[in-house]
């Protein structure tokens, strides 16, 4: 419970998965990749601020999209 408190004091701003699922549900058909990996996508798209993961294959599906490619971040891309 304490970790809770200090995530909820912290500078985030908690989204409702039920906000995010039409468009992850639209990602998911269009990439053919997993909804669970498109709630992420979804949120970097309403927010502007571009996921930053360690899964290659969902890194390299997404950037083959020109319209979703500033969306995702490869973390081997910031080294």
């Amino acid at each position: 419970m304490a970790a809770l408190t200090v995530l909820q004091a912290g500078p985030f701003t908690w989204t409702r998965d039920s906000e995010l699922v039409g468009d992850a549900c639209r990602l998911s058909t269009e990439l053919n990749h997993p909804v669970y990996d498109c709630l992420y996508l979804a949120l970097a798209r309403q927010t502007g601020v571009p996921v930053v993961t360690a899964d290659l294959r969902f890194a390299g599906i997404v950037q083959r999209f020109p319209a979703f490619s500033g969306s995702i971040l490869a973390l081997n891309a910031l080294e």
